[in-house]
C-alpha cells in the first residue's frame, strides 16, 4: 500500500482509467461481433463505420496500440468484405 498522499491519488486515477479504458474495449469488441454477425450489407457497414472510428479513437487516447488498430481495421474490412460477396 502507498505511504505517500500521491501515490494513493494516482492509485485512484489509475483504477478510473484502467475502468474507463475496459469499458472501451468491451464496447469496440462488442460491435466487432455485431459486424460479423450482420446479416445484410447495410446493418454491416453501419458496424463497421462504428468499429473503425472507435479504434481510431482508441488509438488516439492511447488505449490501443498502432498495430492492432491495423490488424483489426483490416479483418473489420474482410468481414465487410465477405458480406458483400455472399
Amino acid at each position: 500500500m502507498a505511504n505517500i498522499k500521491q501515490q494513493k491519488k494516482r492509485i485512484i486515477t489509475n483504477n478510473k482509467r484502467r475502468l474507463r479504458n475496459n469499458d472501451f474495449k468491451s464496447s469496440t469488441k462488442t460491435y466487432f461481433k455485431k459486424l460479423k454477425n450482420a446479416k445484410d450489407f447495410r446493418e454491416a457497414s453501419v458496424y463497421y463505420s462504428i468499429v473503425c472510428k472507435k479504434l481510431d479513437k482508441g488509438l488516439s487516447k492511447g488505449i490501443y496500440v498502432g498495430n492492432y488498430v491495423n490488424r483489426k481495421k483490416r479483418n473489420a474490412a474482410i468481414t465487410l468484405n465477405n458480406i458483400s460477396i455472399s
